[in-house]
């Protein structure tokens, strides 16, 4: 749009033309007709994307009465479904190819919670036309998701204890076999494995772990796996409690001190009769020397 140019012929009565040139400004006020399209990893239109899979978001239907598609300008933005911006990261999206500012995007996300995408379509004359969707994950796997866990007695250090955890599967196919690990401080202590669990199923399940030799509070996190779901689900299906690791009973810890000075008296004891044993006298190299004897002269 901007200044514009028209031309007019004015002819009167007696015959004589007159030929007059306009000049105009025009102002565009017809925004962009901005809108979205989703292709999944294979290329084929989807509605929603798949948890943990490439989706890709396209502006090519978007249009401008005015301006050819090359013309336009974009902006992609991802929000959560309370507001919040979503930045690129490990809990909410990975920007796989294109960038926030062209016509398409491919991401991948990381998370099983609704995000909301926004697309801006800007053409030469400044107006802004948008386009937004709320996005709903599809889960296409099993997905082992940890509810809680219970002790029935309390956990004391250097004691094999039995954990009970809720585990269920929150997926669309069967987990026929999933590991239940568990995290203290971060760090994994220890793991087992189970088998088949349903979709929409859940079980409680024992799990056995001697707590270490440092007592008192401890967050425990239980994290659960399958093969067959994305890496992801496992942080965005943990649960976390601190428990309390208690020491071992005041009654141990003399018989373990009993115990250690019986140890070293009879260490002793076998020392002393060992370094006080009588010593043997030496014997002769060999039976030739001990069968010399001296000879008698003869009278």
């Amino acid at each position: 749009m901007g200044l514009q140019y028209g031309y007019i012929n004015v002819t009167n009565i007696a015959g004589v033309m007159a030929h007059m040139k306009l000049t105009f400004h025009v102002n565009d006020t017809t925004p962009p007709s901005a809108a979205i399209t989703l292709y999944n990893a294979t290329g084929v239109v989807e509605t929603e994307p798949v948890a943990g899979q490439n989706t890709t978001l396209s502006a090519n239907s978007t249009t401008d009465p005015y301006y050819p598609f090359s013309q336009l300008t974009f902006n992609w933005t991802f929000e959560y479904s309370n507001g919040t911006v979503a930045k690129p990261g490990n809990d909410s999206y990975q920007i796989v190819a294109g960038s926030n500012t062209s016509s398409w995007i491919k991401v991948r996300f990381l998370t099983v919670d609704n995000m909301i995408v926004s697309l801006k379509v800007t053409n030469p004359s400044g107006v802004s036309g948008y386009d937004n969707k709320t996005l709903t994950m599809v889960i296409d796997t099993a997905r082992i998701v940890i509810n809680g866990f219970t002790v029935p007695k309390p956990l004391v250090q250097g004691e094999r204890a039995t954990i009970y955890v809720n585990v269920s599967n929150n997926g669309t196919l069967e987990a026929y076999n999933y590991t239940i690990t568990l995290y203290v401080n971060g760090v994994p202590v220890a793991t087992e494995e189970y088998h088949d669990l349903l979709p929409g199923h859940s079980a409680n399940i024992s799990f056995t772990w001697t707590p270490p030799s440092a007592s008192g509070n401890l967050p425990l996190e239980f994290k659960g796996s399958t093969s067959s779901e994305p890496a992801f689900f496992a942080n965005v299906g943990a649960y976390t409690k601190t428990v309390s690791i208690a020491p071992p009973p005041a009654y141990r810890t003399p018989a373990i001190i009993a115990g250690v000075i019986v140890v070293v008296i009879v260490v002793g004891y076998v020392y002393y009769r060992i370094s006080s044993r009588p010593r043997e006298p030496q014997r002769p190299a060999n039976k030739q020397q001990e069968q010399k004897k001296p000879e008698q002269k003869k009278k």
